[in-house]
């Protein structure tokens, strides 16, 4: 089968007897006339042709002469397959609803079935106009290609453009060419003026093609810097350094100053009392060590803060930290 068979098969095909053909078959009590029925078959076929083709605008003619001679479920529903792929949104809707109406009370189901799911498929497709009055005039119609249409009220149309008018008594008409897409919903407001004295005038000036218009566009979001993790992480290691030095040197100076009182004059009786003194003297030197060492990584995180690009952009600066080879050692470069 080709693409309008397929498009087909699930929903009429599968659900019908094997010597079912995608083509409608002569209804009970009909005697078709031959001539009619054999043009009808000829049709059809140029219609499956063209439209395994892509040519979808040339088979929905083709299917609706078919529909002419003789209208039945199977070539109602046909039909609208081929208007939805010409994009004829709510012609095909329209279609569909008549494919179903015809199926349902000639007990075709399975046509029933697959002309109300094409139906439920394209109904959120189609775009509809509404006609509204910006002030309230009595006796105003409207109309949208020339059928009547409710005011206030959404008119299902294809996609493409429309002429939409409006007439009241005692007023000038107002007419104009919108244009609407799929899916979308346009409201074409009107204002009718008194009516035109029968002096000559100026012509009015044509009023513009109305379109939809597009949704405004968003600004970009706005980027958020990546937390500075480097100064942070220095900062922090200071800090413990600093604590630490501090502790160690506040216990070192403890005991030195214990080991002092028991030495006068710098002379110990006991050897312990040395040792004391001597390791509380270490501590206190590697307490200071840890201090200087704390403070300095505290200072360094600042400038790593200030220097950081992404809190330096718009001053061009920058900063990295770039390790040796042998991991010792870390160097940091800036462009000013």
């Amino acid at each position: 089968m080709r693409a309008l068979h397929l498009a087909m098969a699930s929903a009429i095909l599968c659900a019908c007897p094997a010597t079912r053909a995608l083509a409608d078959e002569p209804q009970p009590g009909v005697a078709p006339e031959g001539n009619d029925e054999a043009r009808r078959s000829a049709l059809y076929r140029e219609g499956i042709q063209l439209a395994d083709a892509g040519r979808w605008s040339e088979a929905v003619m083709r299917f609706r002469q078919v529909v002419a001679i003789r209208e039945a479920p199977q070539a109602l529903y046909t039909l609208g397959q081929a208007e939805e792929h010409a994009g004829l949104l709510a012609t095909a809707a329209r279609t569909y609803e008549r494919a179903l109406a015809s199926a349902r009370s000639s007990g075709t189901s399975d046509v029933a079935r697959a002309a109300a799911a094409a139906l439920s498929a394209v109904e959120p497709r189609i775009p509809r106009i509404v006609v509204t009055l910006e002030t309230p005039t009595q006796g105003a119609t409207a109309t949208v290609d020339g059928v009547q249409a409710a005011i206030g009220d959404p008119v299902r149309v294809d996609p493409g453009e429309h002429l939409v008018s409006v007439v009241a008594p005692d007023r000038q008409s107002s007419t104009t060419v919108v244009r609407i897409a799929e899916g979308q919903i346009l409201r074409v407001g009107k204002t009718l003026g008194p009516a035109q004295s029968s002096t000559p005038s100026t012509p009015p000036t044509p009023e513009p093609v109305v379109t939809a218009a597009p949704p405004p566009e968003r600004p970009p979001a706005k980027k958020h810097a990546p937390f500075p993790m480097v100064p942070v992480l220095v900062a922090g290691v200071g800090v413990a350094a600093g604590v630490g030095g501090l502790v160690l040197r506040l216990v070192g100076q403890s005991r030195y100053d214990d080991a002092s009182r028991n030495c006068p004059g710098g002379v110990c009786a006991r050897s312990s009392d040395m040792e004391a003194g001597n390791e509380g003297r270490g501590q206190i030197i590697i307490g200071d060590v840890l201090l200087g060492v704390g403070g300095a990584m505290v200072a360094g995180a600042a400038v790593l803060w200030f220097l950081d690009s992404r809190h330096a952009s718009d001053s061009g600066v920058h900063a990295s930290v770039q390790p040796y080879r042998d991991g010792a050692f870390a160097s940091l470069s800036g462009r000013f």
